[in-house]
Formats: structure tokens, sequence, C-alpha cells
């Protein structure tokens, strides 16, 4: 007897329909995959970003709380002011290694009404105002004073608008150690708790060295990023996963922004989310970028973290391999 039940053969068309029907089944599993490791990076470079921040904002705290304290200098003998801050200052710098300089700045007789009897003095300015720095020169403990021109800068913001606010600057080259070395000054205000004016700053000198240390040790440990750089507010890259980058400006060297480098620079320039497509010469590769701006303590400077991963990261089956919440 013949068996009736013979399964039935797929015609040439109902082949096509079935191998179409998974394609696009494959492509939305692979646009799904896609979609999630870039909502993943997004994540991803924010989380650095805040981490960043984090790390700078703990040196304005240190700084917040040498200002509190000066902040009741009238609660102090006239004659021990100056003197008691020296010696709190010197003692804080000994206490935080990666701090190349501590540095307070008051206005004329702002702080004791003795600068006529203070000038030549360690820590006077030229007539006398008190602008004393620490500097750590290897283990050295170096006395000085502010230098003119930063005295008139300091001075300026201290008289300005926004007084109360922290202030971050640029990075400025200098010699540290024997060696030129870019440095980054953070200053937060004194307030004079009785009349709530801003009589001084106290503030410190940073190594850009350590923002290179957070990179490197960042790319370490998570091999979704191919590429990664810090920016200031005004695109000096601070940190890059091309070391002799750093120092130079991002408009010039930086190019794996390819034809985006202009819309990538106005971001930084104006501390905005930026997201884009391009090809990489030093990966070589396309890769697909990602960077988030933080503000530095409440001061109006930003900073901005890049990361980028190749197409070959999205196109591959792995989507985590190690967490970057180190």
């Amino acid at each position: 007897m013949k068996n009736i039940f013979k399964p039935a053969v797929p015609s040439a068309a109902v082949k096509i329909v079935i191998l179409m029907g998974i394609a696009v089944l494959l492509s939305q599993c692979s646009k799904a995959l896609h979609e999630t490791k870039l909502q993943y990076m997004e994540s991803m470079n924010s989380a650095l970003a805040e981490s960043l921040k984090s790390r700078q904002d703990g040196y304005i705290r240190v700084l917040r709380t040498l200002a509190s304290i000066m902040a009741d200098y009238e609660n102090v003998p006239v004659g021990e002011r100056r003197d008691r801050y020296d010696q709190m200052l010197l003692t804080i710098l000994r206490s935080e290694p990666e701090i190349t300089t501590l540095f307070t700045l008051w206005k004329p007789n702002a702080i004791d009404g003795l600068d006529s009897r203070r000038i030549a003095y360690a820590g006077s300015g030229p007539a006398g105002q008190y602008a004393l720095t620490f500097t750590n020169d290897s283990g050295l403990m170096e006395m000085g004073a502010v230098a003119g021109a930063d005295i008139d800068a300091i001075m300026e913001y201290i008289n300005g608008p926004n007084a109360k606010k922290d202030r971050v600057e640029e990075p400025v080259l200098v010699r540290l150690n024997g060696r030129d070395k870019y440095l980054i000054r953070m200053a937060v205000p004194i307030v004079n708790r009785r009349t709530n004016e801003t009589i001084g700053v106290v503030g410190c000198l940073l190594n850009i060295d350590l923002i290179q240390k957070f990179l490197e040790q960042v790319i370490r440990d998570n091999y979704e990023i191919a590429a990664m750089a810090v920016y200031s507010n005004d695109g000096f890259i601070l940190a890059s996963f091309v070391p002799d980058r750093v120092g130079k400006y991002m408009i010039d060297v930086d190019t794996i922004w390819g034809g985006h480098i202009r819309e990538a620079e106005r971001a930084v320039l104006e501390g905005r989310v930026f997201y884009c497509l391009s090809y990489s010469p030093v990966l070589s590769s396309n890769v697909e970028i990602f960077m988030t701006p933080v503000l530095i303590g409440d001061s109006l400077t930003t900073w901005s973290v890049m990361i980028a991963a190749t197409e070959e990261y999205f196109k591959g089956r792995r989507l985590l391999r190690r967490s970057f919440f180190r």
C-alpha cells in the first residue's frame, strides 16, 4: 500500500519566501544588537565623564574645606593669620601628593590690614598683599609668592561677576621638577561670613599627567573602547589614546573625527553631547564616536570625554566582557 502521507516539498517560490523571512529576521536581530551596543557605549561614555568629574571635584572639595576655614579669619588674632594659613597650606600639600602647588591670594589688606609691613616677605606680593604659594618640587616644599601676572588675573576674577563660583583655567606650561609640564589651575572663593564679600581665593595646580593615567587605565579595562580623549573647554587635548597629541588642540591633530572635526570642536567649545560616524586612519577602521561634557565643580568650565568603538565591535557577537564601573 502506498504512503499517502508523504511530506510536501516546498516549491521554489516558498523557499524564496522562507529565505527572505530569515534574512529579514537576521537583519532585525543585527539592528537590535547594534542598538543595544550603541546604548551601552553611550552609557559608558556618560559614566566615564562623571568618573572624571568626580576625580577633579575631589580636589575642589579639598580647596573648599580650606576656604571654609579661612573664611573665619576674623576670629583669629590679627598677627597670627598669615602664619597659621601658611602652615595649614603646607600641611595639606604634604598630604596630597597629586597636587603640585597650593596657593592663596587675598584682596589688598583684606586678611589683616598689614600689607605695608609685609613688603618683601616670602608669600607676599610686591605691595605686601597676601599671595602665598607652596610648590612640591620632588618632595622639597618651596615657598614663594603668586606671580604678578597671575595676581592681576585672579584679582580680576575676585572682583568680577563670577567671584562666588569655582574657577578652572585652561592648562599652562610650567617648568616642574626640571621638566616642562602642563598644569591646570583651580581656585575656589574665600567668602567673608559677616559681609558675604569674596575677599580671596585658595587654589591649586594639578599635573595633567593624572588625566592621561586615568585614560590609559580605562582603555586597558574596557576592550570595547578603541579610542579615547579628554578635551578642555577650548579644545586642548588633556589626554589621548595617542599620547603624542596631549598638549595640542583637537582641531589640529585629531584625525579620528574626519570631516566632522569642526562640528566636534564646536560641541567641545559649547559643552554639548556629540555623536558621529567617521573613519580613523590610526585604527584603520570605521568608528562610532561618542562625546559627553561635564562641568568641573560649579565653575563655568566644561571638559569633554570622547570614546570610540570600531565597526568590528558593532558587528561582533560579544556585548560585554568587563565592567567599566571599576
